[in-house]
């Protein structure tokens, strides 16, 4: 039993993890709060299976877009009722193993793994002074793969609206961190 709710709600968060990704972050005020909505939701969905059992969702597609609608809702009018919000900055500590003989060959590819983090961690804070339409915008475009178009239509915005905000962004980006066209 134990083993049919991890394999169910495995194949579910494969199947509805994107969509639910791109609902989260297309309805919610602040893009640093799709983590723990995303999050919720699908510890949600765990507790469901686990006391409802794995033949309880018929169509689970729109059963998670539903809990992801429910736990946006409940999100925010639990921040509105304390009156404050509190974003949080979420940060990739994964270490990196190198397994190389070569000493100088590890440092200089420390180096250069310490350099590209402060250079993500300055872009993550400049995009940070962005209004969230535009964190949005380039969060479904550089994390998600959305298109121009999808983007729009999920923000409910026009695709040229879309462009303009995403190249006038990344022409910014390019310009204050003297970026080559292929790095953002």
């Amino acid at each position: 039993m134990v083993d049919s709710i991890y394999s169910a709600f495995n194949r579910i968060y494969d199947n509805t993890k994107r969509k639910t990704l791109i609902l989260i972050t297309s309805k919610c005020k602040n893009p640093s709060d799709i983590p723990d909505i995303f999050q919720d939701t699908y510890a949600e969905l765990f507790s469901v299976l686990s006391k409802r059992g794995v033949n309880y969702i018929e169509n689970e597609e729109a059963f998670v877009l539903k809990l992801a609608n429910q736990k946006i809702y409940k999100y925010y009018t639990i921040l509105e009722k304390l009156k404050a919000i509190n974003p949080f900055k979420y940060k990739d500590d994964e270490d990196v193993l190198i397994e190389l003989e070569n000493v100088e060959s590890v440092e200089i590819l420390i180096e250069d793994k310490i350099t590209e983090n402060e250079l993500v961690e300055d872009i993550h804070a400049y995009l940070s002074n962005k209004s969230a339409e535009i964190r949005k915008i380039f969060y479904l475009y550089y994390s998600l793969g959305l298109t121009i178009s999808e983007i729009a239509s999920e923000l409910g915005i026009s695709e040229s609206n879309v462009k303009n905000k995403l190249y006038r962004t990344f022409s910014e980006l390019r310009n204050q961190f003297k970026l080559r066209g292929d790095m953002v």
